[in-house]
């Protein structure tokens, strides 16, 4: 991995494959099992930091009320989790785009590497202050309002659209990169 890093254009097609099946495994994981899925089972709505179109104080409380009792410190650890899955989804993007675009465009062309990284960095950054803002936001225990913090709300629903936009266009990104490659013809791989 450190060869595609160093140089977009190198490795084998076998390094972009076993990231895609490793990013999507991990977003599957994710959303599918343990807290994310458990607080949208009892909520039987989708996490306010899910939602593309963002989230308001007013949806950010009523998603942990009728998550039932116990939900703030489970949102909280969903948080915590959420920071972690965007550090290793952001690392799958990066290397997708790499292993894309780094070997359409062939060896030596380091601003494509730069791009995929500053891309994917982009994206985690904008998950680790939406999760950031929304843990001083979000009150622990089940005592009193569940917002501390409701100002810090509409900063963090700015960010989890931005979130979602840089998803979106590594997404398309990663989409018009195989295509090309498969256009490209079996040299590049």
């Amino acid at each position: 991995m450190t060869v595609a890093i160093a140089d977009p254009g190198s490795g084998c097609a076998c390094v972009t494959i076993g990231a895609a099946a490793r990013t999507i495994l991990a977003a599957w994981a994710f959303v599918t099992l343990g807290t994310p899925a458990a607080l949208q089972r009892t909520a039987a709505q989708q996490r306010p930091e899910a939602r593309l179109g963002g989230y308001d104080a007013w949806d950010l409380e009523d998603f942990l009320r009728r998550a039932g009792s116990g939900a703030r410190d489970l949102f909280r650890r969903e948080l915590v989790l959420h920071m972690l899955f965007a550090v290793v989804f952001g690392t799958g993007i990066a290397l997708l785009l790499l292993g894309t675009w780094g070997r359409v465009l062939g060896p030596g062309d380091g601003l494509v590497g730069w791009l995929a990284i500053v891309l994917a960095v982009a994206g985690v950054v904008m998950v680790m202050a939406e999760s950031v803002l929304l843990l001083r936001g979000v009150s622990p225990g089940t005592e009193g309002p569940a917002l501390r913090r409701p100002d810090l709300v509409p900063t963090a629903s700015v960010l989890s659209k931005a979130k979602w936009l840089l998803v979106a266009f590594s997404l398309v990104a990663i989409a018009a990169g195989a295509v090309t490659l498969a256009f490209a013809g079996t040299a590049r791989f």
